[in-house]
This record gives structure tokens, C-alpha cells and sequence, in this order.
């Protein structure tokens, strides 16, 4: 997911005018094109690795649809259901090939009476789209005896050091040379650094310059995938500053400019091309900006909102996820958000989909945690910075799943 922070000053004001009180931010997942299933295998939810959130939703699809997820290279993985006593099921592993779901292995369940486990390895060359589906002894009867689905590494990893790559997109009015774009990264990796420092996570930053003299690039916040020119380096995270960001659809609803957005849970930390952070250049305030560059970042390797907001659901089209699962950060009911719904109506995703942070009076609601990172107000505080320590094992696990 992505968000998006509020901009600063006069220009703040003329935002929150035009969006009529409401400074938006995005948070997104992307349906990529390489894992484009084919009309007859319609696969329409998806498992983020290390994900706590219930996820009724993917019980039905596991048996009648498939789900899918992103698998890194020589990483072992378990897909665990929790459940009672069952015995028999097999889990069929899909690869896609061409866009067409190719069966890879059937796997066999270690079960310990209350779990049961698949166990596997990707011997793939890079990060792909894998699918799953459970073959059970009794088809869709055995949707109900089912409980939380999830997807965890199988080993202990952790990683304490983050590089990320700047890259200055074309002309920007606020930097419109080498030397501001220069003095603004190494004020920015500062401040980062700074969030990151009690996380126990070291960041080291770099930056690049890509067609300078080119004209200043509005960027079209849409469900079209838009690239962007530059290079990118093994191992590096990678944000991009264009000149603004605009939310120009109709469709959407949304009308204005947007401050930065990243997927949940990327496909690959440096080489696939949607596995990026976009940032607008409109910040001059690198305190501000670094927040949200963070805050993205944690998307980025897999983090939810610490608790959803409606458009969080709707992105989701889980209705179950009302928070992200950890236990030691604080659920609050918010304004903007409602609780599970007995039968909600299941909304078909776009290709790309994204969910609202919103800076409004739900910052007067004081059961919320309002210094945490992910926490999907803005209340324009700059000291919404803090990750709980299930947070920070989360984050520094995905972290290393990403390196090569």
C-alpha cells in the first residue's frame, strides 16, 4: 500500500481547498502483466509474503480459484491453512508461463493436528507471480473448516541495511540544478536516517540524475503503468522525484496532486520496473518528505496500515482485514473506517488499485497510535515515525527476502 503526506505551507492550503478539507494519499497494489492469468483461471486475490492480516477472502478462492504471490529466487517458503485435523489435501504450485498458469509441483501437507504446512523452494531465475490451489478430498465443502491462510519465509532472515537510489526525473522547478538536487538527497538521506537510526536499520543513499534538460514531468496517478527513463542498481530500493504527481481520472473520483505512492509487497527490489517508489517534487521540506519516503518504503516491503480505512477494504476486497495482525500495534476505530461486514459485496480490482490516507479529525481520536509510521492519518505532526518491534522484525525479514 502507499500513502501520501500533506504538502507544506500555502501550498498545503490551496490542497486542502480542493479537496475540500481532505489532503488524499495513495496506497496501492499493482496486478502486474507478467502474471496476467488466462479467461478460464480468473486468479483475483493475492498472499504478501509474512502478511498477519486475516484474509477471509482467499479461503473460497484458494479451492475454486487459486491465489497467487510473489516468490523470490532460492528462497524457501511455507504456505500454512490453519485448520483442524485435516488430512488429504494436496497443494497445487502454478508458475506463469506466457501469461498461462503452468503446473509446477503437487505438494503434500506436513500437519501437526491444528496447522497445515507446504513447504517449497523457487528454483526460478528471478522474482515471479506463482499461484496456488488446494485439492481437497471433500472440493468446497472443506472452504468452511478453513481459517487464516498464510505465506511466511521458512528460514530466519534479517537485514539492518537499506540502499536506496534517488533519481531526479527531468527539470524540476524546486531543483533545478546539480547542486540543490545534491544538497536536497543528502538532507533527505539525513532525515531518513534519523527515522530509520532507532528502527536499528542503516540506510545508505545514492542519487542519480536522469535527463535533466528535458521538460518537468507531471505524473499521471492512474491505473495505466507509466515508465520512467534511468538506470537502476542491484540492491537498491528506488525512489523517484518527478516535478508533481496528478490524479486526473474522473473515474477515480479523486481530483489534484499527489505527494507519493508505492505498491505493497514489490515483485523485486531493483530490476522490475513497477517495483518503485514515486515522490513528488512539490516538497521542499526534506523532514516531510522523508516521513513519506518512509512510510512508502514500508509499503514498499510489505506493511499495512496499522488500521484500514474503508479504501483500505475496497483495494483489498477483504472487508476482513481491518488491521494489519501484529499484536503489539494499536487498532483504533476510526471515522474513515468501518468494521467487518457479514456478507460484503466483493468489488472486481482494477489493474492497479490503491487506498486513501486522509489528515482530518480522526487525529483527535487518542486510542489511535498516532506517532507510528503506517498509520494511515496524517496528522502533521513529524513525529509519526515510530514502528513497534513486530513491525521492525517484519520489515528487516522482507528486507533481506529482497537481496540477492
Amino acid at each position: 500500500m502507499a500513502s501520501l503526506d500533506r504538502f507544506p505551507s500555502t501550498l498545503a492550503q490551496a490542497v486542502l481547498a480542493a479537496f475540500l478539507g481532505l489532503c488524499i494519499a495513495s496506497c496501492g497494489t499493482f496486478t502486474l502483466g507478467d502474471d496476467s492469468p488466462t479467461p478460464n483461471r480468473s486468479v483475483k486475490r493475492r498472499v504478501y509474503v509474512n502478511d498477519k492480516a486475516p484474509n477471509d477472502s482467499l479461503r473460497s478462492d484458494l479451492i475454486l480459484r487459486g491465489v497467487k504471490f510473489v516468490l523470490q529466487p532460492n528462497r524457501s517458503y511455507e504456505f500454512a491453512l490453519d485448520s483442524t485435523a485435516r488430512t488429504g489435501d494436496k497443494l497445487k504450485l502454478f508458475y506463469f508461463k506466457d501469461n498461462v498458469p503452468d503446473l509446477y509441483k503437487t505438494l503434500d501437507a506436513a500437519s501437526n493436528g491444528t496447522r497445515e504446512v507446504f513447504s517449497f523452494v523457487s528454483d526460478r531465475a528471478a522474482a515471479q507471480f506463482f499461484m496456488v490451489q488446494l485439492s481437497t478430498p471433500d472440493g468446497a465443502q472443506a472452504i468452511s473448516s478453513l481459517r487464516h491462510v498464510s505465506l511466511a519465509n521458512a528460514s530466519a532472515l534479517s537485514s539492518d541495511t537499506l540502499q536506496v537510489r534517488l533519481m531526479f526525473i527531468r527539470n524540476l522547478r524546486n531543483f533545478p540544478d546539480s547542486a540543490s538536487k545534491a544538497a536536497f538527497a543528502k538532507s533527505l538521506f539525513t532525515e531518513m536516517a534519523k527515522i530509520y537510526s532507532p528502527l536499528g536499520i542503516v540506510l545508505q543513499g545514492s542519487i542519480d540524475i536522469i535527463e535533466p534538460l528535458a521538460p518537468a514531468l507531471t505524473f499521471p496517478f492512474s491505473n495505466t503503468y507509466v515508465p520512467l527513463p534511468g538506470n537502476r542498481a542491484p540492491n537498491h530500493a528506488h525512489l523517484y522525484i518527478v516535478d508533481s504527481i496528478s490524479i486526473g481520472d474522473p473515474a477515480s473520483g479523486l481530483v489534484g496532486e499527489v505527494l507519493g505512492f508505492a505498491p505493497r509487497e514489490v515483485v523485486d527490489i531493483d530490476n522490475h520496473p513497477e517495483s518503485r517508489v514515486l515522490l513528488s517534487g512539490r516538497i521542499k521540506d526534506p523532514v516531510s518528505l522523508a516521513i513519506t519516503a518512509t512510510h512508502e518504503l514500508g509499503h514498499f516491503f510489505g506493511l499495512r496500515h496499522t488500521v484500514s480505512t474503508k479504501h483500505d477494504f475496497l483495494q483489498d476486497a477483504d472487508f476482513s482485514n481491518v488491521e494489519d495482525g501484529f499484536t503489539d500495534t494499536r487498532f483504533c476505530q476510526l471515522d474513515i473506517a468501518f468494521a467487518k461486514q457479514a456478507a460484503p459485496v466483493w468489488l472486481e480490482p482494477a489493474d492497479t488499485k490503491y487506498c486513501l490516507r486522509i489528515a482530518d479529525n480522526s487525529c483527535s481520536n487518542l486510542q489511535c497510535d498516532l506517532t507510528n509510521l503506517m498509520h494511515p492519518v496524517d496528522c502533521g505532526s513529524r513525529n509519526q515515525i515510530r514502528l513497534s518491534p513486530q513491525q521492525i522484525t517484519f520489515l528487516k525479514t522482507n528486507l533481506a527476502s529482497y537481496k540477492h
